[in-house]
């Protein structure tokens, strides 16, 4: 085989640049897995044929053209190395993905075993909007819920920090994170700024409190009552209540800026969570 049937057989240019003859030479590699893989499939093609073609042009551009195939050492762990790349990187890619999923599959094992040892829920919390530092430690509220109604045995609270302010690429990624936060989410009590409380009652995320009007108002001071609209009906309804700085902050930095407390509309303790409503305003 001379140099121009070479560049014929292997399919490319006389004037084709290295990368483009390694390109083309991997593409035959691919092609030639392929029908290795499938029973009885006739290959149109003669992969040794191309593979000296290749090593011919090798050999022409290394100015070794009367070396006969990879017959060194070198050549040889270089066809080794082309002609099993996919495998190997497909095989380190299928171990990786096997630990990972045994990882996940222990770590969710051991989270169940873990959550089924504790006391049931009394009420969950989620502390929404960017109102308190992200790094915070969530800890301290539930605590201060808990010495505050010792009838309780236990409180969750998530924290879901979103920026109301975008100044850079981490607020929007803050953001974004949020939103999936959000989707996933199902605390029974949701603890935002107002114009979290707003971009959440357009999606009618929160529960009419209108049934439970009179104990509000019998142990709430009307000026902290928050009535509001629903995009499906313009009358206005009860719908959460202004949390005063209490000490269920404390341990958490939070600013001063205006929080709404609301129950979630498919919270699984509404009574828990009215309770709850109720001591945020004290």
């Amino acid at each position: 085989m001379d140099i121009q049937e070479a560049y014929k057989v292997l399919g490319v240019p006389e004037d084709a640049t290295d990368d483009q003859i390694e390109k083309q030479y991997m593409t035959w590699i691919r092609r030639n897995h392929a029908y290795q893989s499938q029973e009885d499939a006739e290959k149109p093609f003669d992969f040794d044929k191309i593979t000296n073609a290749y090593n011919k042009i090798k050999a022409y551009r290394d100015g070794t053209e009367d070396k006969q195939g990879p017959t060194t050492f070198r050549e040889k762990m270089d066809h080794f190395l082309h002609y099993y790349k996919l495998h190997m990187v497909g095989v380190i890619i299928l171990i990786a993905l096997c630990i990972y999923i045994t990882q996940s599959v222990v770590s969710h094992f051991q989270e169940q075993k873990r959550l089924a040892s504790l006391p049931p829920e009394n009420v969950s919390i989620m502390l929404h909007g960017d109102y308190f530092d992200p790094n915070s430690n969530k800890s301290p509220v539930s605590d201060n819920v808990l010495a505050d109604i010792p009838s309780w045995e236990r409180v969750t609270v998530n924290l879901n920090y979103s920026p109301t302010e975008v100044n850079d690429s981490m607020d929007v990624g803050m953001q974004q994170k949020s939103v999936v936060t959000l989707a996933s989410d199902k605390s029974d009590v949701y603890v935002m700024d107002s114009i979290n409380f707003e971009q959440l009652m357009t999606n009618e995320m929160f529960l009419p409190l209108d049934d439970l009007e009179p104990s509000l108002k019998e142990n709430v001071d009307p000026d902290k009552l928050i009535y509001a609209t629903s995009p499906e009906d313009n009358a206005e309804h009860l719908y959460g209540v202004v949390v005063s700085d209490t000490k269920f902050f404390n341990g958490i930095q939070v600013n001063d800026e205006k929080k709404i407390a609301a129950i979630r509309v498919d919270s699984k303790n509404k009574e828990n969570a009215l309770k709850l409503l109720i001591e945020l305003t004290k």
